[in-house]
């Protein structure tokens, strides 16, 4: 349960800053943007960064901790910016979050995940993108994307269940939007 509430809110941070460095660089950032916006473009920007990251290096948890170093820099110098925007409604927040929260704890496991989901994750984590993956098993070429942002968002110590956690995520912020 720990495991589950740590990597929410960790992937949580880890949206919401992509998403404002990124909007800040664009310059589309402005008082109109909410929170839930910032983090949706945040898991977009992510997990495409996620996609250029694995044709140079595997996505295994270093990947991570080094986003979250950039995150530490990038905050201490635009601390005022980012405090600035970071609003959001706690009447949205909690029941929304409860409800993603149920739908992390209640999706099962079904026998498909371990075998070709996971096997993606694992070889994205272990190594760099591999050509023509989807022709060693054509379950491998359904969702390359979403299973690269599975991988970059994945722990190994905690294996299947940060795919249900970064599932919640998204479906916590595209209803809290």
């Amino acid at each position: 349960m720990i495991n589950i509430f740590s990597h929410f809110f960790l992937f949580l941070l880890i949206v919401y800053s992509n998403g404002f460095f990124f909007l800040k660089q664009i310059k589309y950032l402005d008082n109109n943007k909410n929170f839930y916006e910032i983090c949706l473009i945040g898991l977009i920007v992510t997990i495409f960064a996620a996609q250029i990251i694995n044709f140079i290096f595997p996505l295994n948890n270093y990947v991570i901790y080094l986003n979250l170093f950039f995150i530490l820099i990038l905050f201490l110098y635009n601390k005022k910016d980012y405090l600035n925007n970071l609003k959001f409604d706690i009447k949205i927040f909690f029941p929304i979050f409860f409800l993603a929260l149920f739908n992390i704890y209640g999706s099962k496991f079904h026998d498909d995940i371990n075998h070709y989901h996971y096997g993606y994750v694992v070889n994205a984590d272990n190594f760099n993108y591999i050509w023509g993956l989807s022709n060693l098993h054509h379950h491998y070429g359904y969702s390359p994307i979403w299973l690269i942002g599975q991988s970059y968002f994945n722990f190994d110590s905690t294996r299947l269940q940060d795919i249900h956690v970064l599932n919640g995520l998204l479906f916590f912020l595209t209803l809290s939007l």
